[in-house]
């Protein structure tokens, strides 16, 4: 994701505190590609996160380090770092260039909430587009074949080039027919068993049992320290600094007043400074511990009550930072200019879905620009093991080449959900009469469809290149001591949370958003 700083510890990373906040230097690829892949790599990739918060650097690395496949979500800037040196000519062709997920991984496909009321609305698609820039459209499908092939790594499979090709057909297919429209958003439903799992799974969800994982209510609501599932740590939730605290309210009145969509805005109850005050009970630093590709980014939960027309009697917005995209720290990409990067994700995640999800909008704090939206209790993500990918016998780990039966499915509902989302983000949909279709919106559409006709040979060969770099990079971070002895101490952190003991804040951050203020 971008270029760094290099950040270090006493215990062993190298601190530069003067460098911190620069942008990417036009050689920083050249530069990783002639260094092994370290913690140090880490650092220097990712600028905005700090060495010495736990939260941030360490618990980073943590994440990378658990396996191949979590380290493959977590390391786009890498994968397009890749994508810069060797998809030149899906770059030079502009006509072709959409608005993009960016991080497309079975992890990233799930259920949303889109109305309120005694039956909500609830829609499956693309989630979590922190990644989300306009490039090639094929570098969607890029991603999303790999991480097919990381996922079935993670079961102890691999999959051999007859098996990738299969995989890449099948997902190539999928994405043709839901892009033109020759599928719709029900046929995915009735088709894939996995797509009609989650949704019945996600409407059964009672919203006040899944509040009262994060909120103790049996006095004033205010979060638990931490969201336990059985022994496991699942989110840490530490009182936010007092500067943040004081600015909470600032930020959610902004929110509802500028920045966000008309029909959210009426949602709120919120209209003045003192509303807001009234409406926030409780303010949080949360951490993720399974989070990967945005672990070591500022992530705060607000807990409102009485606050949403027509909801529930307590919700929960989270504030999620949003530093420069892994495609602009790689180079692969420019940042858009005259938006900050919050408004600009606030338009792609609204703009993949009709209709969008809840209460999506963005807000300033310290300086620091934040993607809002509802931590949705009807949110469910689909996940590796919901597919049959088999894990191999002991002794047979990554020595299985045998096609797994659930890669074939992974495939195509990651290539329909694309489909779907690259239709509606181009602004056209099976919903909308032909006559209404802007022309250029439908001539990109006719010539994508043209483009992907061979595309499936070509991605099943660049995501076995991908798939190589991608596990080299993870061997050499694993053979990192330093990279190890930052993820113990993460480990440190997580088992303190569960033990209830109190972990004191790092120090406070410059901005990740270094584009003017108030030009959103």
């Amino acid at each position: 994701m971008a270029t760094l700083l290099i950040v270090f510890l006493a215990v062993g990373l190298a601190l530069a505190p003067d460098a911190r906040g620069l942008a990417p230097t036009e050689d920083s690829n050249d530069r990783r590609s002639n260094t092994r892949f370290t913690a140090e790599a880490v650092a220097m990739s990712m600028p905005y996160i700090l060495a010495d918060d736990v939260r941030e650097l360490p618990m980073r690395l943590r994440s990378l380090l658990r396996d191949e496949y979590t380290f493959f979500r977590g390391s786009a800037g890498e994968f397009y770092g890749w994508c810069v040196q060797h998809c030149g000519d899906w770059l030079a062709d502009r006509s072709k260039w959409i608005p993009i997920h960016g991080d497309v991984h079975i992890g990233n496909v799930g259920t949303f909430q889109t109305s309120f009321g005694p039956r909500p609305s609830i829609r499956f698609g693309l989630v979590d587009f922190d990644e989300a820039v306009i490039g090639p459209f094929q570098l969607d499908l890029l991603r999303a074949l790999a991480s097919v092939k990381f996922s079935v790594a993670a079961a102890g499979r691999r999959l051999d080039p007859s098996a990738t090709h299969r995989a890449a057909d099948a997902m190539v297919n999928a994405y043709r027919q839901y892009l033109s429209a020759q599928l719709g958003y029900d046929d995915l439903i009735r088709t894939e068993p996995t797509v009609a799992a989650i949704l019945k799974k996600s409407a059964e969800n009672h919203p006040e049992r899944i509040l009262a994982r994060y909120v103790d209510t049996s006095r004033k609501p205010r979060f638990r320290p931490a969201r336990m599932k059985g022994s496991a740590v699942m989110d840490i939730l530490e009182p936010a600094e007092k500067a943040m605290q004081e600015e909470m309210a600032v930020a959610l009145l902004e929110f509802v007043r500028h920045n966000c969509s008309p029909e959210t805005r009426k949602q709120f109850r919120i209209r003045t400074r003192e509303d807001a005050d009234e409406a926030i009970m409780d303010v949080v630093r949360r951490t993720r511990v399974g989070s990967s590709g945005s672990q070591g980014v500022h992530k705060y939960f607000v807990l409102l009550e009485m606050a949403i027309v027509g909801g529930p009697p307590l919700v929960i917005l989270e504030f999620k930072e949003q530093p420069p995209p892994a495609a602009v720290r790689a180079g692969l990409v420019e940042n858009s200019p005259g938006s900050s990067r919050a408004a600009e994700l606030a338009g792609h995640v609204t703009g993949a879905s009709d209709p969008p999800p809840l209460l999506v909008g963005h807000a300033q704090m310290q300086g620091r620009r934040f993607l809002v939206y509802l931590r949705d209790p009807y949110g469910e993500d689909l996940d590796p093991s919901d597919y049959k990918l088999k894990r191999s016998p002991p002794g047979e780990a990554g020595l299985k080449r045998a096609m797994p039966a659930g890669a074939i499915e992974m495939a195509r509902v990651l290539g329909a959900a694309l489909g779907i989302a690259h239709r509606h983000s181009m602004g056209r949909d099976e919903s909308r009469p032909a006559a209404g279709v802007d022309h250029e919106q439908s001539a990109r559409i006719v010539a994508i469809l043209e483009e992907s006709e061979t595309l499936a040979s070509v991605l099943a060969d660049r995501s076995a290149a991908v798939e190589d770099y991608m596990r080299s990079l993870y061997v050499q971070l694993c053979a990192d001591p330093r990279a190890r002895l930052l993820a113990r101490q993460a480990d440190e952190f997580v088992n303190s949370a569960a033990l209830g003991k109190p972990v004191s804040h790092g120090r406070p951050r410059p901005p990740t958003d270094p584009r003017p203020e108030g030009l959103d």
